[in-house]
């Protein structure tokens, strides 16, 4: 058996930028007449903390790729375990918390992976007091005892359509950084709140237009900064921190993702006297439906075709077989492709649906479907992967199913079932042949 595996894939781009900031690349000419040796020593600086960022996202690419993986297992197998269970059982609610804990997990890496541009934000109606109360649990770990952590939240708070995992981002950095400002202990206030601005409070507030927004403030008493600090407070690898303390890259994310989302952040500090960070981000209520479209009854997702797998990890390949046999499909398995390509040679009867992961030893998702369409051109094609969409997105382009890890057994066979049922296959095959008419 082969053990070559394709080359893990990385989206990071070098000499790219970091939300929307650009920095010098090698070969870049710089005017030796107008440029100071001080210059000169802060660009290069700036070019070795890039670097390290590019080394850090092409770490984190894999590194999330093989988690997702492992959280697809879990998550897969506690929804099935789920479904067998009442609530009334002991064991319901400890699965329960597996499975909570295993889509904090998701949630984590697709936090690392907006964090180093790996992943295409994923906007979505979200609730800042949610957010808030789930930052408070990590920050509970980390800002240590002297810092009395305090929050008041708005209970008529208004949505905001933005990241959940940048905006997890934002109050994490935002709380570190208050945390670091206070090294002998103090007070760190979050307060959440509408406001409705008008034309004057929006210009005030660097804001294209007035109306309804979400209020975001966090408070430290802490040392405060300088006016000096103040000028440069958002700018790229600017950090008044010890160089083994920060990168100067903090803020600056902050800054990107708060303008990605249309809002606007204003900082007040003095020295001795703490520090006040505001963020207003449009309120969503007005223009966004809170009512969600309902799930598709489990009945409904059945079916009864062939479907072939092929997933080089067993674990995962185990977990999803399962889950397929659990909506009544039959299944083949492959563990890598050549064995995928076997089964489209050898199988008698109709195989209605491949389902492949994309980065797989011996070739990658793509090429294997390449490879089995003259075999079974009646076949549709689900990919699977732990890489995010945009690592994905120039082998995979944009006119493809794609299924990212994690995923859950609902959401897979929804997938699965609009496939099938978008080309007619569970309707047009028989005895392994496409009929005249069918949809390809």
């Amino acid at each position: 058996m082969s053990t070559e595996r394709a080359q893990p894939i990385s989206a990071f781009t070098p000499a790219c930028d970091f939300q929307g900031l650009e920095y010098n690349k090698p070969g870049d000419r710089m005017d030796s007449g107008s440029t100071s040796h001080g210059e000169l020593a802060l660009l290069r600086e700036q070019l070795q903390q890039a670097q390290k960022l590019e080394i850090v996202g092409r770490l984190a690419g894999g590194v999330a790729h093989d988690f997702n993986n492992l959280l697809s297992v879990i998550n897969g197998y506690s929804a099935l375990v789920l479904e067998r269970l009442t609530p009334a059982d002991p064991l319901h609610g400890m699965v329960t918390e597996i499975r909570k804990a295993g889509r904090r997990g998701a949630d984590l890496t697709r936090q690392l992976l907006c964090l180093t541009r790996k992943q295409a934000p994923q906007p979505a109606e979200v609730n800042l007091n949610d957010i808030v109360v789930e930052v408070e649990k990590m920050l509970e770990r980390v800002i240590g005892a002297d810092i009395w952590l305090h929050s008041i939240l708005s209970p008529a708070l208004g949505s905001v359509l933005a990241d959940p995992g940048q905006l997890h981002q934002v109050l994490m950095n935002l709380a570190l950084n208050a945390r670091d400002a206070m090294p002998d202990g103090g007070t760190l206030l979050i307060e959440t709140n509408n406001i409705d601005l008008d034309d004057s409070g929006a210009a005030q507030h660097e804001l294209t237009k007035p109306g309804p927004y979400v209020e975001l403030k966090v408070t430290d008493t802490g040392i405060g900064m300088t006016k000096e600090a103040m000028s440069h407070l958002f700018e790229p690898f600017y950090t008044t921190k010890k160089p083994e303390k920060g990168t100067g890259l903090g803020l600056t994310t902050v800054h990107g993702i708060v303008k990605q989302n249309g809002g606007s952040i204003r900082a007040h500090s003095e020295e001795g006297k703490g520090s006040v960070f505001t963020i207003h981000l449009p309120r969503a209520d007005a223009g966004v439906s809170s009512v969600q479209a309902p799930e598709p009854p489990t009945e409904s997702l059945r079916g009864t075709e062939t479907i072939l797998l092929v997933e080089d990890d067993e674990q995962l390949r185990k977990m999803a077989g399962s889950i397929l046999r659990s909506y009544g499909y039959r299944v083949l398995e492959a563990s890598r492709p050549g064995e995928a390509l076997l089964h489209c040679e050898r199988y008698a009867g109709p195989i209605h649906l491949m389902l492949t992961d994309v980065v797989m030893p011996e070739m990658t998702g793509p090429e294997l479907a390449s490879r089995a369409r003259p075999l079974r051109p009646q076949t549709e094609v689900i990919f699977m992967s732990g890489y995010s969409e945009t690592a994905l997105a120039d082998l995979l382009g944009s006119a493809v199913d794609c299924v990212f890890k994690p995923f859950c057994p609902d959401m897979l066979a929804a997938r699965i079932r609009v496939a099938l049922e978008r080309s007619g296959a569970s309707d047009s095959f028989e005895n392994g042949r496409k009929l005249p008419g069918a949809a390809f």
